[in-house]
């Protein structure tokens, strides 16, 4: 038995290192999750969409929170019971949640993964304009009478800068 534990040693030993090598580097890891928007877009209109990762350890948590006038409004918040490596969310801004009013913002996406060394957290922070409501159409000009199978025009215009107008 004695000459089996001996040899054994040489083997046991080695495993024993490795397991602790891989268990720091897989589960201590320091890699921070990566957050993404769906688009670049300064605005912030009806729904919002991002992306959160970590491939490593997983994630725990994410949350989106906004910031106006010094008041910060916890947009959404969910923590995950078992490590999810990939989360994709799309908010629906209607209503508008308390606090919030169309107007500049400061939104802040934190996502914390589940590292055994306390979990990392990374967090994106944009500067957006919260922009809920619908241009609005004014027609200029009087009631005018078509003749039937006749022509007519109609001009309007829109209270902010748009892309295309059209009725």
């Amino acid at each position: 038995m004695k000459k089996f534990l001996k040899k054994a040693r040489w083997v046991l030993i080695p495993a024993a290192l490795a397991a602790i090598v891989i268990l720091w580097v897989v589960k201590f890891e320091s890699q921070k999750p990566e957050i993404r928007p769906a688009d670049d877009s300064p605005f912030l209109g009806r729904e919002l969409t991002f992306q959160a990762s970590d491939r490593k350890s997983g994630l725990a948590e994410v949350r989106v929170e906004a910031v106006q006038a010094g008041r910060t409004v916890e947009v959404f918040s969910e923590r995950f019971p078992a490590p999810r490596p990939t989360y994709v969310k799309t908010l629906s801004l209607r209503p508008l949640p308390a606090g919030l009013i169309d107007g500049e913002i400061l939104l802040r996406i934190s996502a914390e993964d589940r590292s055994w060394n306390g979990g990392n957290t990374a967090v994106m922070e944009r500067k957006m304009v919260l922009d809920t409501r619908p241009p609005r159409m004014n027609i200029v000009g009087g009631p005018h009478y078509i003749n039937l199978g006749g022509a007519g025009v109609v001009s309007c215009t829109v209270d902010e800068e748009t892309p295309l107008v059209g009725i």
